[in-house]
């Protein structure tokens, strides 16, 4: 006992090896019948008058109270070959394809439109340049010597993996 044990001390905690108060059990019937295991038939649980459920033998039962025990074919599955894709999606699909492809065309007409249109007055616009600098120079001459500039330029460009280039003179 440890020293500080004050229960066992007051006695208010029982014994190791104290019997309990057992209840009555039900008494046991001393001679029964017997009945084998091979000669009982299958039980089967149905709910008692309690809710609870209770095994009864199954050739006690009132005739049809169980289901069937033969379950019921299933129905005839439908083995057609259905499409891959459902048939409407594919026309939504192609309706949207096509308004892409048609914008896509439109607006490659409208670009191609575009550049003809800025070619022509770039290119106009170009030659009237010309035209205007070869007038100054045709007037410039009149009166000076001719002079001669001649420049050479090395370019070399260098390209490289993802779009590197480097461009030296």
């Amino acid at each position: 006992m440890t020293p500080y044990d004050t229960a066992r001390l007051h006695g208010t905690q029982p014994d190791l090896y104290e019997t309990y108060h057992q209840p009555a059990l039900p008494a046991v019937p001393v001679s029964a019948a017997v009945e084998p295991y091979s000669e009982r038939g299958p039980m089967v649980w149905v709910p008692g008058p309690d809710g609870n459920f209770v095994g009864v033998p199954r050739d006690m039962l009132p005739a049809g109270y169980l289901h069937s025990t033969v379950m019921p074919a299933p129905p005839q599955r439908d083995l057609t070959p259905q499409p891959l894709i459902d048939p409407r999606a594919q026309i939504v699909l192609a309706g949207g394809v096509a308004a892409g492809a048609a914008g896509a065309g439109i607006g490659w007409g409208i670009g191609q439109a575009a550049a003809g249109i800025a070619a022509v007055s770039g290119s106009s616009a170009l030659v009237v340049i010309l035209a205007l600098l070869l007038l100054a120079k045709a007037a410039s001459r009149r009166g000076s010597a001719t002079t001669y500039v001649h420049n050479e330029t090395t370019v070399i460009n260098t390209n490289r993996w993802f779009g590197k280039s480097s461009t030296h003179c």
